[in-house]
């Protein structure tokens, strides 16, 4: 509690310097009619507010354990007019349990806890009820012409370090960012130090994020053991998109996380009147020693130099879209991503699950899109992800089975009295590709599975 106490009053204290810089700065040198005093600086800034209620309920194969969580929460953010290039804002958000399964139950066949209803809360707590509060975005830019410095904490949108905002709220980030654009590259770098993972309330070192999720298993079989253990002052983001050509995007860039691995990309998407084609190549290595001198511990292996092909060909008709996606990831290495950093970008993603920490994977997806109306949009999707067998630690670190996947959106933003507000419903459905397999830990919250989320937003 003291702790929390500390980090409240250094948080406010520094929201307080920060603003207070602008507002004296603006009063000081803006020129008086525009600002007439202190009061009329701050007037001029701009609040914005969201809240979000969300209802998951997962039903798992028949003997397994069923879950289900219902979350509302609400937030408000600031952010103050812009001076001679500066701003700064700073925003806050609760999240309330109304109703949900004891998480702290574990299935009593496999002895797992749960995996998707606890993110709407706070993963690192899962016996906690009482309102959970995360004070988030903190930041001061100054901006000149093309060119951004931005220093604090916001939302990332990297294509492998992103929000991924599929529950209560986001996965936000603390460092440095510099943008610019030069003729038609948009460049940018990224220093990161530290995070609040989805599914979190409280700031980590990026060092201390490593473990926060579940870990998987070592190449030998054995938990694997980088929670806690990881050694790594942040994390470096350098890209580059490009326009040069007509209706072609070019995306290049590396991350690098010194001491663990590093991973470098390259996206090439084309867009014509009615076709889309899309290309992602990514590579990844190890740095130093994985994370740390001792090999159980460590993050990355010497031995896992993946590369990975996803591609997409889109074609549209109307109002509707209709899109084939593969991605290969190849068998000499395991593709790792820290799940608490960001989803993966790969054209064969579907929400609810991921192929972070396999190798040797196939796996190939169609989608459709359909804008029923201004305020209608239905989408449906579905894939066949072929991966190693379950029980192979050194190409499967979480012990998932090949499946398919179906998907199934709706979602509705009215209008008039009732704007502001959108709603969405997603299905899931996945399925074991082998009917064979018996074992519960091969099968609970992974395969055959349906899952339902029910989220509605609100945004002023």
């Amino acid at each position: 509690m003291v702790t929390t106490h500390k980090f409240l009053k250094s948080t406010i204290l520094s929201i307080l310097i920060v603003i207070s810089g602008i507002v004296s700065s603006a009063y000081a040198q803006a020129d008086s009619t525009k600002y007439s005093s202190v009061s009329d600086f701050m007037k001029k800034g701009t609040v914005s507010g969201s809240s979000r209620s969300y209802y998951m309920y997962t039903d798992n194969q028949k003997g397994l354990t069923d879950y289900h969580g219902l979350a509302t929460g609400a937030g408000i953010a600031y952010q103050t007019p812009v001076l001679k290039g500066f701003s700064a804002g700073f925003s806050g958000y609760f999240i309330a349990n109304l109703h949900s399964s004891d998480f702290e139950v574990l299935d009593e066949a496999t002895q797992n806890p749960n995996r998707y209803e606890l993110g709407l809360f706070d993963v690192t707590n899962p016996n906690g009820k009482k309102e959970l509060t995360r004070l988030e975005e903190l930041w001061v830019k100054y901006q000149k012409k093309n060119t951004q410095i931005m220093y604090g904490r916001y939302v990332p949108k990297n294509m492998f370090i992103n929000g991924q905002d599929g529950r209560m709220r986001p996965t936000m980030v603390q460092g440095l960012s510099f943008a610019t654009k030069i003729r038609k590259n948009d460049f940018e770098a990224q220093w990161i130090t530290k995070m609040s993972p989805r599914s979190t309330v409280n700031w980590y070192k990026v060092a201390d994020t490593f473990g926060i999720y579940p870990v998987g298993r070592n190449k030998d079989g054995s938990t694997s053991g980088y929670e806690g253990n990881t050694t790594t002052p942040g994390i470096l983001i350098v890209e580059n998109t490009n326009r040069q050509i007509r209706n072609l995007k070019l995306t290049t860039g590396f991350i690098s996380v010194p001491n663990v691995f590093q991973t470098y990309y390259v996206n090439p998407e084309i867009k014509l009147k009615k076709w889309e084609f899309g290309l992602m190549t990514v590579a990844q290595h190890q740095l130093a020693n994985g994370g740390s001198a001792e090999m159980v511990n460590s993050y990355s292996q010497e031995s896992d130099k993946p590369f990975i092909l996803s591609g997409q060909i889109a074609h549209k008709i109307g109002k509707q879209r209709f899109a084939i996606n593969y991605t290969l990831i190849s068998a000499n290495g395991r593709f790792l991503m820290p799940r608490e950093w960001g989803r993966e970008p790969f054209y064969t993603f579907m929400p609810r699950e991921r192929n972070e920490g396999a190798g040797n994977v196939n796996a190939i997806s169609t989608n459709y899109n359909l804008a029923i109306s201004s305020q209608f949009k239905l989408g449906a999707s579905y894939g066949f992800f072929k991966l190693p067998n379950a029980s192979d630690p050194v190409l499967n670190k979480y012990a998932l089975p090949s499946y398919s996947q179906f998907n199934v959106q709706l979602d509705y933003v009215p209008q008039g009295v009732f704007k502001g507000l959108a709603f969405r419903a997603l299905y899931v459905r996945k399925d074991g590709a082998d009917s064979s397999i018996e074992n519960p830990k091969f099968i609970f919250n992974k395969i055959n599975l349906s899952i339902v989320n029910l989220i509605l937003n609100y945004n002023f």
